[in-house]
């Protein structure tokens, strides 16, 4: 396994900690809209690990590949679909470039299950809508996204759209 493949699974592992204390302190914070009292609440006990320069491009590149798929898949002309769809390509290649994906393949970071992409998938969600604000058209998508990330890496970067939208209806 490769380093940058060592440091994904890291950083992804440290991110599934991190989703688990905001959800954490999520219930804490309603208690306190609700009048509860706060007890038995160590709030050292989030700790976040700063990130590599080489992580923030590669969960950076992988959110902006999950938003053009989303792009794609919600597009509703032939020239959108086009454009999207070329950034798709281009955020794999670079996906590519950073995991050697060419190389390993399936064989050894494809294995990353959807639930290891939810931080990508919520920021690439985050940058969607942001994206309807400039595409209206791309709006009714926001509507049909998924909660949880509906694809593994492994999809993401070998399946074509129809596949990954079918993927998306069925696992949401």
């Amino acid at each position: 396994m490769s380093e940058a493949e060592l440091k994904l699974r890291e950083t992804l592992e440290e991110l599934n900690k991190l989703v688990d204390y905001v959800q954490k302190f999520n219930v804490v914070l309603q208690d306190i809209k609700d009048g509860k009292p706060i007890e038995n609440v160590d709030f050292t006990e989030i700790y976040i690990q700063p990130e590599s320069e080489d992580m923030h491009d590669i969960l950076t590149i992988v959110s902006k590949l999950i938003e053009s798929v989303i792009k794609t898949i919600y597009s509703l002309t032939d020239t959108d679909k086009r454009e999207w769809s070329r950034e798709t390509r281009r955020y794999r290649n670079q996906v590519n470039l950073c995991l050697n994906w060419k190389t390993h393949g399936s064989d050894e970071i494809g294995h990353h299950k959807k639930e290891d992409l939810q931080f990508p998938y919520m920021r690439a969600i985050g940058l969607y809508t942001e994206t309807v604000k400039k595409y209206p058209t791309l709006n009714y998508g926001l509507q049909s996204l998924p909660d949880k990330c509906p694809w593994s890496l492994n999809e993401l970067m070998e399946l074509d759209f129809i596949s990954l939208k079918d993927l998306m209806v069925r696992r949401s």
